[in-house]
């Protein structure tokens, strides 16, 4: 009897909770399913999540010839730098800028952009080489901080008709600086086109003394670097034995390797933005030996050089300056040239 009562119980039981599932909208099996909490379900284990940020690397390269479509220049170790060629068949894309101001010089050439961040107050050299041969290319250089307002936003520039060119650059911000590879050559002429090489590379003043002097590199007619004498210290206060003055002023030192019986031309020209009176001098070894100096301006302006070696040899070139490093022409940002004079055709 409570055998059977119990059966009724159940199925009373049974009937009501279908019921109510009628009403709430439940199946039979939800109705019946075990209560479980949250917390008791089995967790998944911990992944990291997909990276969804824009990738940060080198930026996708344009074709060069808008300052919108720049060519990055890519990182290695501490020197930014690229390899290009301009073709006599490029056309000019007419960047309106204010020559003079900006590059010396008209530059009607073709127009090759490049891309590279720059921090602020540091020093960087930036330096074209055209080749050498007599097709080489005669470059011009200058660096904009806007491809938006160019006119507006030269900070440097070189032109010569050497077909290496230098300069210095101090960027007042950290941002993207824009190089422009110009020409004072107009296109399908020869030399406004031809193979470049552009770098970038920090200045750290370390060649400041003869021992460390920076060695540059020769690769055809000419070669030419950039610095800053507020980097450095004074090494030489005597360079003008050879001459006629001292030179209080701080110093950086170059070597380079020349070829005998050849005629060669130094050139130094402090910066138009910050103009200054620089004396420049060569010798043979350090210390200090058979100095051949010149201070002719005697104000500022650039100074030059030549000689013709007998014979292969190495020699030192100083960047100086008669003033003290105190002085407000005693110190500078300059470009340093060294060319076969005259070049070859």
């Amino acid at each position: 009897m409570k055998s059977a009562r119990k059966i009724l119980a159940t199925l009373i039981c049974l009937c009501l909770c279908w019921a109510c599932a009628d009403v709430e909208g439940t199946s039979l099996d939800d109705a019946m399913a075990p209560d479980l909490a949250v917390a008791d379900l089995p967790q998944a284990p911990d992944r990291p999540l997909p990276d969804l940020q824009p990738d940060r690397g080198e930026p996708d390269a344009g074709d060069g010839k808008s300052c919108a479509g720049a060519l990055p220049l890519k990182k290695q170790g501490q020197i930014w730098s690229f390899k290009g060629k301009i073709l006599a068949s490029d056309a000019d894309n007419n960047l309106a800028l204010p020559r003079q101001s900006c590059a010396f010089a008209a530059t009607p050439g073709v127009d090759r952009f490049h891309s590279v961040y720059l921090n602020a107050g540091q020093r960087y050299a930036v330096t074209v080489d055209g080749g050498a041969g007599p097709s080489r290319y005669r470059p011009a250089l200058y660096v904009l901080t806007s491809c938006s307002s160019p006119q507006i936003s030269c900070e440097a520039g070189a032109s010569t008709t050497s077909s290496s060119q230098g300069l210095m650059l101090r960027p007042k911000y950290s941002t993207t600086y824009y190089i422009v590879v110009d020409s004072t050559i107009g296109p399908g002429i020869a030399g406004g086109y031809g193979d470049y090489t552009l770098t970038v590379r920090p200045l750290t003043g370390a060649n400041d003394t003869c021992t460390a002097a920076e060695i540059l590199g020769w690769a055809g007619p000419a070669v030419a670097t950039a610095g800053d004498t507020a980097l450095a210290v004074s090494e030489v206060n005597a360079a003008c034995v050879c001459q006629t003055c001292t030179t209080p002023g701080r110093d950086l030192f170059y070597k380079v390797t020349l070829q005998g019986k050849q005629k060669y031309r130094i050139t130094v020209t402090p910066d138009h933005a910050k103009p200054w009176d620089p004396a420049l001098y060569y010798f043979f070894k350090c210390p200090l030996s058979q100095c051949v100096g010149v201070d002719k301006n005697l104000g500022v302006g650039s100074e030059t050089l030549t000689l013709t070696p007998a014979q292969s040899m190495d020699i030192y070139i100083g960047v100086d300056s008669r003033w003290g490093p105190a002085d407000l022409h005693g110190t500078g940002p300059f470009a340093l040239t060294v060319e076969q004079d005259p070049p070859p055709p």
